[in-house]
């Protein structure tokens, strides 16, 4: 997995390559973990370049969007592919969050 960040004033644009799984997702929850703790008011990951996402990485999704609304920070996902966007509906967490483009 790869991560790489844009800062754009309060918003923090998160660019996901590669899996968010079992073997990965703690690694993305260390590197989130300094953004929410800064000044951002808004985080989104751009998943463009995701691969796949397992129950790990959903699992990991959800706390984060916990995290960050205990703090009045927002959540979004951006440029989601298809395979994804199916497994968002499925469990529904596609109600919860915000999907959009960037």
């Amino acid at each position: 997995m790869k991560l790489d960040k844009t800062n754009y004033d309060n918003l923090v644009i998160v660019q996901l390559e590669g899996y968010l799984e079992m073997g990965t997702f703690r690694e993305f929850e260390l590197y989130i973990q300094d953004l929410i703790a800064s000044d951002t008011t808004a985080i989104g990951i751009d998943l463009s370049k995701c691969r796949a996402i397992d129950s790990s990485g959903m699992g990991c999704i959800l706390r984060l969007m916990t995290n960050l609304k205990t703090k009045n920070k927002r959540l979004s996902l951006l440029d989601v592919p298809t395979n994804i966007k199916g497994i968002l509906k499925i469990s529904q967490i596609d109600k919860y969050l915000k999907i959009g483009n960037k």
